[in-house]
């Protein structure tokens, strides 16, 4: 299977066929770890370097370097999902309240719009196309 409208609809982790979709995700996990370096920077607790930095570091590298398969989207959207997972089972989210400060935060303001980018690009989307309807409901 060369073609590449069978490659295309083989998996919906294919990866992004827009370079630019990939650049963002990768932006969005840099945001994220960049997010982690505040909270620490700001004074949350956590090793002097977080292993979600660098996980998350070397996610966006990859996704970005790797041009080919599917394996670097699918890399990214695990590491993606275990630090949303991280974010929630850490309390971090309740840091958005405000009672630390605004320094934490904003730090965690920032980790949380690092991983709705990320998410943003590499969640799988079924267009209608890729359905084979073909039209979309009120577009000619």
């Amino acid at each position: 299977m060369t073609s590449t409208t069978s490659t295309r609809q083989d998996s919906a982790l294919a990866g992004p066929t827009n370079p630019t979709h990939r650049y963002l995700a990768a932006g969005g996990l840099v945001v994220a770890a960049a997010g982690i370096g505040l909270q620490k920077w700001a004074g949350v607790d956590m090793p002097t370097v977080p292993p979600s930095v660098v996980v998350l570091a070397v996610a966006a590298l990859v996704l970005v370097t790797a041009r080919r398969g599917r394996w670097p989207r699918v890399l990214a959207l695990v590491v993606l999902v275990a630090e949303a997972l991280g974010f929630v089972g850490s309390g971090s989210i309740t840091e958005l309240a405000g009672s630390d400060g605004f320094d934490v935060t904003a730090a965690t303001s920032v980790r949380l719009a690092g991983i709705l980018l990320a998410a943003a690009f590499l969640i799988p989307r079924r267009t209608a196309e890729r359905r084979g309807q073909g039209v979309v409901r009120g577009r000619a």
